[in-house]
């Protein structure tokens, strides 16, 4: 992490370890959603934040406390902070509402990606900014994530996914989830309007940006900004906007992680953006240069990651969704 991140930290530290702070509850808008391309947030654009959530009782009220502080710092008016809880078994949506937010219910577990769908297609905001349940926004991260968009091409934004430091974790799962994040944000940082840019925890999009993605398609990241590309949307990485989230902390949850992308991927409709290998092997060389020792626990997890295959149904089924 680098020193710019440092101001952050204690607030989020407090926020994982301490008490879950209360939420004022959210400004609603009573006027029509305002364009975003205006030079400045003077006038601030109406937006809306969607949280998909599972059994996220234990995190749900934190995650909606940095979006709340996020929301105020940038002096943004929010038409609503939306949770869809996906048929949650525990007491999601009652922390949810208690903490202030609006919460929508999938009476079927669907995933997050139709969670995204449900709760865009609730609002008429400006921009939505899609969080996810598990992780907390940078106090700062809200007014540099919306800033491209006073350029009127550009449709979706994208933050740093940063992981934190947990006591008590498996030291290799922690080393090897934290050179991921590294690798992933060298190689963002050498792509330009890119559908990988995305990849991530905190995106936001434009509204006309997002209705371009609205198909039969179970929507990911990498689907908005590929469908908003060939719409001619530009897609920006913002790594000065940040969402901080526990890493996992166990070579078993390394393995849930890989599955749910490997899933992710093969339901994947659309043929990608290729990497341009130099900056592949740039951003290889840059991450391996700034943590050697966690590039080699990352390269031993990942082998041991790609040849397991003796798993039980039920793990598969419990990676197939969330």
């Amino acid at each position: 992490m680098t020193s710019g991140t440092r101001p952050t930290e204690p607030q989020f530290h407090q926020l994982i370890d301490g008490e879950p702070t209360s939420v004022r509850p959210t400004d609603v808008s009573q006027r029509e959603p305002e364009g975003l391309a205006q030079p400045a947030l003077r006038q601030a654009p109406v937006v809306a934040v969607v949280i998909p959530a599972r059994n996220e009782q234990a995190r749900i009220a934190r995650c909606l406390a940095s979006v709340d502080q996020a929301l105020a710092l940038a002096g943004l008016v929010a038409e609503a902070v939306i949770v869809v809880d996906d048929a949650s078994t525990d007491d999601t949506a009652q922390v949810a509402r208690r903490s202030g937010a609006t919460v929508l219910h999938q009476l079927s577990r669907q995933g997050p990606l139709a969670a995204w769908q449900l709760g865009v297609r609730s609002t008429r905001a400006s921009a939505v900014i899609l969080v996810d349940a598990d992780c907390e926004v940078a106090p700062d991260s809200l007014t540099g994530l919306l800033s491209p968009f006073t350029e009127p091409d550009v449709g979706v934004t994208a933050a740093r996914s940063v992981p934190v430091r947990a006591t008590g974790r498996a030291r290799m799962a922690r080393r090897s989830a934290r050179f991921s994040s590294l690798l992933l944000h060298e190689i963002k940082s050498r792509l330009t309007d890119h559908d990988f840019l995305p990849m991530g925890k905190l995106m936001a999009v434009r509204r006309e940006a997002w209705l371009v993605t609205n198909t039969r398609l179970a929507p990911c990241d990498r689907v908005v900004a590929k469908l908003a590309r060939d719409a001619d949307w530009q897609v920006r990485y913002v790594p000065e906007s940040k969402v901080f989230y526990l890493a996992a902390g166990s070579i078993r949850e390394l393995w849930l992680d890989y599955r749910r992308t490997g899933v992710v991927r093969s339901k994947l409709p659309l043929a990608h953006d290729a990497f341009p290998r130099g900056a592949l092997l740039r951003a290889g060389l840059a991450a391996l240069l700034v943590a050697p020792a966690d590039a080699l626990v990352w390269v031993i997890c990942r082998s041991f990651l790609m040849a397991a295959s003796g798993v039980s149904r039920r793990e598969r089924q419990v990676a197939d969704v969330w």
